[in-house]
């Protein structure tokens, strides 16, 4: 709506008129609404926002407010028309992100409701409700995934792999051919290191490890259910990747390991071996590194100087804080989030600079605080802005980010829901989910076009395979 437009909002004509011949006052109707509003009168604060709203129509804050008052009443659909029209005047104010990310929350409308909460932590750097919301917005994309995947199985007869973008990569848990079950949580972080380092190209859509999660507890499947080739057709449909990474690890004895690894393309058919990597167990980093670099060779795609050196940048080099990430992966994927935190916990005291253990962490604190009604707040808590320890916390938090910015180059963005520690993320993996879900992700019934990116004449191209980072090619 370009103009403002009260009359078909819910306000009947004969009130309008009734206003018009009796209304006037020395305090305005407005400043009576919102403080009725603020001291959570809400009956009044609508009485008296109908009046200031038929006394000047044009008053954007009444309508916002007006709107804020009868969702407490709980009219959902008619509040989302009056902050919808005051968004039209006020498009960065957070009182309209915060109700309507509420209101989009409580009608399932997960992507809205993202949307919104994220504009809100943007408008609202300092407010002392980022927290809660920024660990809400982790919850709510894990839920959006989880009904993404619900929906893509029950469309799954109607889905077109050739729909699906021709950038969008998928890495599955590489199977454990050994017998030892410790190489199956370890097979968990070695997917989601590779997820993350392939994140950092541009030029890839990377499927999130959560969609593979859900998929695979939908169909009921072990960890390595869906790895082998005959089942690459369709886990290709199903997460909407046009390229599946498969693998399998094989224990050698003597904590020595071989990582073999493969990648087909879904549209054509066609199954490429990658090279076969042996190392100790302490080398698994170093040879996620080179499946990532092999990958990304394998299709010719030229990196950037950042994207190089935030590939190269090891996560760790604790072995011991590895596994426990791994188990901390493994507990959240079966939602005992204490659990989870424990081991995440334990992953940062061995090695305090092991960023994806503190994202981890944040990620089950979140989760183990979500409530499944929405936060509520008054208006003053909603709009206020940090003041005295709160604005040195974030001079103090503005500065950690300059310096991790400068530790950790390449395209590393901070986690969009740790407001505690402002840590990069390689990628804001999830987040960038969200804005990928529906283009790349979950291929709809109808057919769409690929964009100029997705059809880049450098991806699809071969490239010799090379080994960036030196591992042992025997025990």
């Amino acid at each position: 709506m370009d103009k403002l437009n009260i009359f078909n909002l819910g306000i009947k004509p004969f009130f309008i008129l009734y206003l018009l011949l009796f209304s006037g006052c020395a305090t305005t109707y407005y400043e009576k609404g919102h403080a009725d509003l603020e001291e959570q009168h809400y009956r009044d604060a609508i009485k008296n926002l109908k009046y200031a709203i038929v006394e000047n129509i044009y008053d954007v804050q009444a309508i916002r407010d007006f709107g804020i008052a009868i969702y407490y009443k709980k009219k959902l659909t008619l509040a989302t028309r009056f902050l919808r029209l005051a968004q039209t005047r006020l498009p960065n104010d957070p009182l309209i992100f915060y109700y309507l990310g509420l209101i989009y929350e409580e009608t399932g409308q997960f992507s809205r409701a993202i949307r919104m909460y994220s504009r809100y932590v943007d408008v609202s750097p300092l407010n002392p409700l980022r927290d809660e919301i920024e660990g809400r917005l982790y919850v709510l994309l894990n839920r959006k995934i989880e009904t993404d995947t619900q929906l893509t199985l029950v469309q799954e007869k109607s889905l077109n792999v050739i729909s699906i973008p021709d950038n969008s990569i998928a890495v599955t848990y590489f199977a454990n051919m050994s017998g030892n079950g410790e190489l199956n949580i370890l097979s968990k972080g070695l997917t989601d290191m590779l997820i993350t380092d392939l994140s950092q190209v541009d030029s890839f859509h990377v499927v999130e490890r959560a969609r593979l999660q859900h998929l695979m507890e939908e169909l009921g499947l072990a960890q390595t259910g869906l790895t082998g080739q005959q089942n690459v057709p369709r886990m290709a449909k199903l997460l909407g990747a046009s390229h599946v990474v498969t693998g399998t690890l094989v224990d050698l004895g003597d904590r020595y390991l071989r990582v073999d690894a493969n990648i087909s393309d879904a549209k054509t058919g066609k199954h490429r071996e990658m090279r076969k990597l042996t190392g100790s167990l302490e080398d698994i980093l170093k040879i996620e590194k080179n499946i990532a670099f092999s990958i990304i060779d394998l299709y010719g795609i030229k990196l950037t100087k950042q994207e190089q050196k935030a590939i190269e940048r090891m996560p760790t080099t604790n072995m011991m804080a590895f596994m426990a990430y791994c188990r901390g992966l493994n507990y959240e994927d079966q939602r005992q989030w204490q659990k989870a935190k424990t081991e995440y916990n334990t992953a940062i005291k061995l090695d305090p600079n092991f960023i994806d253990a503190h994202i981890g962490l944040v990620k089950a604190i979140a989760s183990a605080k979500f409530k499944s009604a929405p936060p509520k707040a008054t208006i003053a808590q909603i709009v206020k802005k940090g003041k005295g320890k709160d604005f040195k916390k974030a001079d103090r938090r503005r500065m950690a980010e300059k310096r991790n910015q400068n530790v950790f180059p390449g395209k590393a963005r901070y986690h969009p829901f740790s407001a505690s520690m402002r840590l990069p993320d390689s990628g804001g993996r999830l987040f960038r989910t969200a804005t990928h879900v529906n283009p790349g992700f979950v291929p709809s019934i109808e057919s769409r076009e690929p964009t100029t990116d997705e059809n880049s004449s450098t991806f699809g191209t071969s490239a010799p395979i090379k080994v960036r980072i030196p591992v042992p090619t025997s025990p």
